[in-house]
């Protein structure tokens, strides 16, 4: 038998003696070292205090289940320097700190700020839109967050062979990026032509029932029934909204709400596909990647768009294109650096109710910054649609659905 492969009564005890041994550690009480006039204190580090275990399955020669266990103590005490006739002296424990829990607040924090920035530049995206046309405006955000994304992993010497991750996989990414920002804000750019912010920021609610959607479809995830019932209710409540609003004087009308649910369907085949494929470590290049594609497919929709117009002779005026660059960086440079920073490792449900307050966000600008109206009808409509899509989330988080299996 190797002597790294025990068998599993040894290993057990093991285990034990390390797990006791551990609890006689903490449990050890901190006497301060004297140095001349001076008191040292041990300020013990939670984490490297901890004594790891690290735990890898070997198989036996003979093909039975066995455990290797390494350990190893890093407990790295740290002496700060204490006089005692100093005025920081202070000979008594202070009061115990969890970095996780500042670590939690930040990435909520992180949260609130992309749902702020995603919110607030629905109402912007709509005040641009008449001096450019969809494809000027796609071009000019996404290029104003490539050049942003460019100088940050310029600044933080990211660069893809350091990343150590093939072409093909470099492609892929490039790919899905394709969908978000480019192809779904260009089809909402489209519908928000002929319809109002209003039902455009509610429309955007029915996000996560797009992204359960395409989980079902393709990768036959299993859900409960009541998230189908759910989905249906949020569907109805855009309907209401759409056919039952006589207060946007004619500006929203179906085919822009068609159009920006087709936008808000494209977004989350974005997300879909985004956890299920390739992921890179580091949020910058992750961005920059996809948002590189997603420049490649705006020019091509800039040509066509073109072409079937004045040209490309015809340059918007600067009046009309530093709004649009400034729109750009908020909501493709900000927004998703704040959303990929908070949402990574984060299983708080107070992050799916964030998240979720985007479409509230945007009706509160809708309102604020353009001047909107809405009726009764419309406030019953979205709150129908925003609380089935919010019961939609924390029912699909809590249950935990998973691919289904043959």
């Amino acid at each position: 038998m190797h002597e790294h492969q025990l068998p599993r009564q040894r290993v057990d005890r093991q285990r034990m003696g390390l797990r006791q041994q551990h609890e006689r550690i903490r449990a050890r009480p901190v006497q301060p070292g004297f140095a001349g006039d001076r008191v040292l204190y041990p300020v013990v580090q939670r984490k490297r205090e901890r004594a790891q275990q690290i735990v890898q399955p070997l198989p036996f020669h003979g093909c039975a289940p066995s455990i290797c266990v390494r350990h190893a103590y890093n407990l790295n005490h740290r002496f700060d320097d204490v006089s005692r006739t100093s005025a920081f002296y202070v000979p008594m424990r202070s009061a115990p700190w969890s970095p996780c829990m500042n670590d939690s607040a930040r990435k909520t924090g992180c949260l609130i700020m992309a749902t702020l920035c995603w919110g607030v530049a629905i109402p912007f995206s709509k005040m641009a839109l008449p001096a450019l046309s969809p494809a000027w405006l796609i071009v000019l955000q996404v290029a104003a967050s490539v050049a942003v994304l460019a100088c940050l992993a310029a600044a933080q010497r990211v660069s893809l062979a350091g990343l150590g991750f093939a072409p093909a996989q470099v492609a892929i990414v490039a790919l899905i990026g394709m969908l978000e920002p480019c192809g779904a804000y260009y089809l909402g750019f489209v519908g928000m032509q002929s319809t109002s912010a209003l039902h455009t920021a509610v429309i955007f609610a029915l996000e996560p029932l797009g992204i359960l959607a395409f989980n079902i479809v393709l990768f036959r995830f299993r859900i409960d029934r009541r998230l189908l019932v759910a989905g249906v209710v949020a569907l109805m409540g855009v309907v209401v909204i759409t056919l039952g609003d006589a207060s946007a004087d004619g500006r929203a009308s179906l085919r822009g709400d068609a159009f920006v649910f087709a936008g808000v369907m494209v977004a989350a085949l974005y997300v879909s596909l985004s956890t299920q494929a390739v992921t890179i470590p580091s949020a910058t290049a992750m961005l920059l990647i996809q948002q590189v594609g997603s420049l490649v497919l705006a020019l091509v929709l800039l040509g066509v768009d073109a072409d079937g117009s004045h040209g490309l002779h015809r340059l918007p005026p600067w009046s009309a294109v530093w709004p649009a660059l400034a729109i750009g960086v908020l909501q493709f440079t900000l927004a998703f650096l704040f959303y990929f920073h908070g949402a990574r490792d984060n299983p708080s449900y107070w992050s799916v109710v964030v998240l979720n307050l985007i479409p509230v966000v945007g009706i509160a600008a809708s309102i604020l910054i353009l001047g909107e109206s809405a009726s009764p009808v419309y406030f019953v409509g979205g709150a129908i649609t925003i609380g089935a899509a919010l019961y939609t989330h924390l029912r699909e988080r809590h249950a935990a659905p998973g691919p289904a299996r043959a």
